[in-house]
């Protein structure tokens, strides 16, 4: 009971994951909607923009410390979380460790459920006008909506598929993932800062409204914040480390990956809504809202295929991160 498949060390003949798959692991959280609306916690604290991203950069110089020293078991011997926990508080004690990563991957894979529910539902509303405007038959006790809770349960439904692959095969789904979500998140960007003539006021906006050592606390939550959010990743490191062709691979791999998308992609979050302000005169900060704002304006071909392909590109990454960050690792705990 102590060994199975999952857990086992990686033979070198599976050991397959070069410089774009340990690349694409840590690009598909980065080309998420969770990324993508990050900068909007600035205006709980009260930074501007450009400290947020300035936090987040010091975040993701914390998160590369934390995932390279997480590498080591995976890169050396081949073996991933489950059985580090047993060599660090034996075998029984291990429990402890790996029931918190699996609570962890509970949690973390709702919220990314829910959110690739409203990918999902994307897709629907690019095929059917009455899907668009479809009324809500639920209780309003129940903080949802008859739409939301439909696409939600199809995201179950699609993922649970993917469960199928072997881990070692799930590179397969994360390069491509990536790819569609950074040319998906680009168009966005390009076509609202060419409508709006620029990228808007509020990206420019440098006013920060804390002063002193509260302003210095704010610094510490948004970069607390940030490795936060990717720290499931940072955690299930190992399980896949030992996937990787060499430990040159891994470090190049992680190092771009948390330092260039993780970077760029508030910043598309923060035009979003800097240009949808200025536009349509209120801030869109999820991709979703803004596709659906065109849709309900003007149904058109135009606005139907873009909220057709960007869908699909969103609910891959959004499928892509669920499997790895959450279902793959918290399924070699459960084994």
């Amino acid at each position: 009971v102590l060994k199975n498949h999952d857990l086992q060390p990686i033979t070198v003949k599976d050991q397959t994951w070069g410089f774009w798959s340990n690349f694409a692991y840590w690009g598909v959280i980065s080309f998420s909607v969770g990324t993508w609306i990050s900068a909007a916690a600035a205006l709980s604290v009260g930074l501007s923009y450009g400290e947020t991203i300035g936090a987040f950069i010091l975040g993701d110089v914390i998160t590369i410390m934390f995932t390279l020293a997480n590498s080591y078991h995976g890169v050396n011997w081949k073996i991933g979380y489950t059985i580090s926990q047993r060599f660090v508080f034996g075998i029984y004690g291990s429990g402890l460790g790996i029931l918190i990563r699996i609570l962890m991957s509970i949690v973390h894979y709702g919220s990314n459920a829910w959110r690739g529910g409203l990918c999902v539902n994307m897709i629907i509303d690019s095929w059917s006008h009455r899907y668009l405007n479809l009324p809500n038959t639920l209780s309003k006790n129940v903080d949802a909506t008859s739409k939301q809770l439909i696409g939600f349960m199809i995201f179950h439904v699609l993922t649970v598929m993917c469960y199928f692959l072997k881990p070692k095969k799930m590179n397969y789904i994360l390069i491509p993932s990536c790819v569609a979500t950074c040319f998906a998140m680009m168009g966005i960007i390009i076509y609202l800062t060419h409508k709006a003539h620029g990228v808007g006021d509020l990206i420019k906006s440098t006013e920060t409204i804390v002063h002193g050592s509260e302003k210095a606390w704010a610094w510490v939550y948004m970069i607390s914040y940030w490795f936060g959010s990717v720290s499931p990743g940072s955690t299930n490191q190992s399980d896949y480390s030992r996937f990787a062709t060499s430990k040159t691979s891994i470090w190049l791999g992680t190092i771009c990956a948390l330092l260039i998308p993780t970077t760029l992609v508030p910043v598309f979050g923060v035009i979003g809504a800097s240009t949808t302000e200025k536009l349509y005169g209120k801030q869109l900060w999820m991709p979703m809202d803004i596709f659906h704002h065109w849709l309900t304006e003007n149904y058109s071909a135009g606005a139907r295929a873009g909220s057709f392909f960007c869908g699909v590109a969103f609910t891959a990454s959004q499928i892509a991160y669920t499997i790895s960050a959450c279902g793959f690792a918290g399924g070699m705990d459960l084994s």
